[in-house]
């Protein structure tokens, strides 16, 4: 009997529960939450939902003042895969190496600033929203510390302070890549 079957039990649709991570609604076989089925002999559905709209019908995402554009165009998918993926949060690519890349340049010059270089944009962007510009983890003038502090209180002990070295890394340093060393 076909009746107590799901979309995902059909030859067609049988490859949905195949990665790690399975959206909710597709881990329980129930694709009704997200499509609507308008014409059954056709195999025909359509979204319940504006595609812009649809996540948020589940899922409330509370944001911050800066706003990634695709978050507030109510483009999730382009980050989400809606169904599943090998990734934590149903990510379409790895979150610590090339998801990032999927839409923003990668900034390619001679001289790449670690995290860049591998992708890992989150170190020091928020993913949805962030209270500091340019989606910043923290403070432009803390962010540099957590990583380079080491080296920013060895320029802090030299006989003489350079300005920047106050917390103004990004007056002579590129935070992504530069044709120059250390990233001038």
């Amino acid at each position: 009997e076909m009746h107590n079957k799901t979309c995902v039990d059909y030859n067609c649709h049988a490859g949905l529960q195949s990665k790690a991570i399975l959206h909710g609604p597709i881990n329980k076989g129930n694709c009704n939450p997200c499509h609507i089925q308008i014409e059954a002999d056709l195999h025909q559905f359509q979204l319940s939902q504006e595609v812009e709209k649809l996540c948020q019908v589940c899922h409330t995402l509370s944001t911050k003042n800066y706003v990634h554009q695709p978050v507030t165009d109510g483009r999730c998918v382009d980050c989400h895969d809606p169904h599943q993926s090998d990734y934590q949060f149903l990510l379409r690519a790895d979150p610590s190496k090339d998801l990032c890349l999927t839409c923003h340049d990668p900034m390619e010059k001679q001289h790449m600033h670690d995290p860049v270089a591998m992708g890992a944009c989150i170190l020091c962007h928020e993913p949805h929203s962030s209270w500091e510009p340019k989606l910043l983890v923290t403070q432009e003038k803390e962010l540099c510390i957590t990583c380079h502090e080491e080296n920013i209180r060895l320029d802090k002990q030299a006989r003489h302070i350079h300005p920047p070295v106050e917390g103004d890394c990004v007056k002579c340093h590129d935070p992504h890549s530069s044709e120059f060393t250390v990233l001038l």
